[in-house]
């Protein structure tokens, strides 16, 4: 199923919607930045929610791999009724020659998992934030089209979500995803209506 695919100028806390994601370390712990203010407006039950499935899922105290997601209620957030926080990797821990390897595929993958829990929960609106674009690094010519095209590839899959919202902070990175989401849209309609050639 194709959701609605959009960028919009505002606070993703304040954003309706079913789930917003958590750019979030890979303990799902507390962090600072955006994690640290959903957190905050959370409280403290989530941060307690996200330490009790992290342990669940790789034991006590392990952290999770880039690019995984796990799903926690939203609390007492009230724009959203779950937070789905996804492991994104340090775009700057690595020397340049190695980003284009791992960590690349580690940040797509935020956005695929984000939106299988999705799924599976049969959630229809999803809120996205510009992860790891200021705290871990993600430099705005590398991060939206990773995600972008994540979310286009995972359009076959979707079985639940009608409408998908990445909201930025900075009027600039708005016009930089609403780009990239419109040559997407161009490439799906397409892929959609390809012409039969050699008839």
């Amino acid at each position: 199923m194709k959701p609605v695919i959009e960028a919009a100028f505002g606070d993703i806390l304040t954003l309706n919607a079913d789930a917003i994601m958590c750019s979030a370390h890979c303990s799902f712990i507390r962090g600072s930045g955006l994690s640290g203010r959903i957190h905050k407006a959370a409280g403290k039950e989530m941060e307690e929610e996200c330490i009790r499935i992290r342990d669940n899922i790789y034991g006590k105290g392990n952290f999770a791999p880039g690019g995984d997601s796990i799903i926690t209620s939203a609390y007492k957030l009230p724009c959203c009724k779950y937070v789905i926080h996804s492991a994104i990797p340090r775009y700057f821990t690595l020397p340049y020659e190695h980003r284009d390897e791992i960590k690349l595929t580690e940040y797509a993958r935020c956005y695929t998992t984000a939106l299988e829990i999705a799924n599976e929960h049969h959630l229809k609106t999803v809120g996205f934030p510009c992860a790891g674009m200021t705290i871990y690094r993600w430099p705005p010519d590398v991060a939206p089209a990773l995600a972008v095209d994540a979310v286009f590839r995972f359009i076959p899959r979707n079985e639940s979500v009608q409408e998908i919202m990445f909201v930025c902070p900075h009027p600039e990175w708005v016009q930089i995803y609403t780009k990239l989401i419109d040559e997407e849209e161009q490439k799906y309609k397409k892929s959609k209506t390809g012409v039969i050639s050699g008839l």
